[in-house]
């Protein structure tokens, strides 16, 4: 059983969850940089960023 996000609780559970942990502050500097720049009233282009994601492995799987 996989979670994501990898909240507190995910280790308060028996066994422990495991998750997969975003990068929560490059998301917000990605999200404040562009709030930025449309509030300066440039246009911007839609494009597709990949941020890079962690597997955290708990008890709540097993390892091969």
């Amino acid at each position: 059983m996989v979670g994501f996000d990898d909240t507190e609780i995910a280790t308060l559970t028996s066994p422990q969850l495991t998750t997969v942990r975003q990068p929560l502050r490059a998301m917000g500097t990605v999200a404040l940089r562009i709030a930025l720049r449309l509030a300066d009233g440039e246009e911007l282009v839609p494009r597709h960023m990949e941020l890079s994601t962690e597997l955290v492995i708990r008890g709540s799987t097993q390892v091969a």
